[in-house]
């Protein structure tokens, strides 16, 4: 999903001349995000062990909530660093849509 939406940032900025982020943020965001999906996977497949755990596996279970707690941080910062990068943009964009449109956004 992060993936898809960077794809149409980098679409959408280029659209706009470039003029709404700058082209080397979005290979530092695209990079920085890059193991994502590795992380989506890893998630479903220690949902997928909770799952069928039947048995008091101490050890296991230990190693499955130490999992779940790295692969939802890791998600988590990559979401909130795709957050922090459109607010970046705000700016950038309000001056585009006062530029084409002639008016002010309401804020």
């Amino acid at each position: 999903m992060i993936k898809k939406i960077i794809e149409l940032l980098v679409k959408v900025n280029r659209l706009y001349g470039s003029k709404i982020f700058d082209a080397n943020e979005i290979l530092e965001l695209k990079e920085n995000t890059k193991g994502m999906q590795t992380e989506l996977s890893n998630l479903q497949s220690t949902i997928n062990t909770l799952n069928v755990m039947k048995s008091k596996d101490t050890e296991e279970l230990v190693s499955s909530f130490v999992g779940l707690y790295s692969d939802l941080n890791m998600i988590i910062d990559n979401v909130i660093e795709v957050k922090e990068f459109l607010v970046q943009g705000f700016p950038n964009m309000e001056r585009i849509y006062e530029e084409q449109t002639g008016k002010k956004l309401d804020s």
